[in-house]
């Protein structure tokens, strides 16, 4: 990946196991905002590298680092739709709006197609037991 963002080589996906290919990263990638700096169209890299890509794989899935900063927002600008883990903590809500704002800016600028999908209670997992839960605290009892 550090090599491709550089324009020294191209993206080469591994097998990993049958219908799972990745593409793996090393330590420096972590520099590369420092040095695409002044590279022209440096939000738009990692599309154009995943764009030979598109029409053969159902999904592409990219990590990013949790910032905003170059990596994130190239990943921003080569999707189409974003999903964003988070935990239920209330700094955790607070850098969502955050991240909701920069969607936006991005889908405003270098992204039409730039979206993040909510969840919903189909993909939270809840409880179904009436039963008190084993050990512990017996007072909280899910319907």
């Amino acid at each position: 990946m550090y090599e491709a963002m550089r324009g020294e080589g191209e993206l080469a996906p591994y097998t990993a196991k049958p219908g799972l290919d990745v593409v793996g990263s090393v330590l420096d990638l972590s520099g590369i905002e420092m040095e695409l700096l002044n590279e022209a169209g440096r939000e738009y890299i990692l599309k154009e590298l995943l764009e030979p890509f598109r029409e053969s794989y159902d999904y592409i899935f990219i990590d990013c680092p949790p910032s905003l900063g170059l990596l994130t927002l190239n990943a921003l600008t080569a999707s189409d739709t974003i999903y964003i883990p988070l935990q239920t903590q209330f700094l955790a809500m607070q850098g969502l709006a955050k991240i909701k704002q920069v969607i936006q800016k991005v889908k405003l600028r270098l992204n039409k197609k730039a979206g993040y999908r909510r969840g919903d209670r189909h993909h939270v997992r809840q409880p179904q037991s009436t039963q008190p839960r084993r050990g512990g605290d017996h007072s909280q009892v899910f319907r």
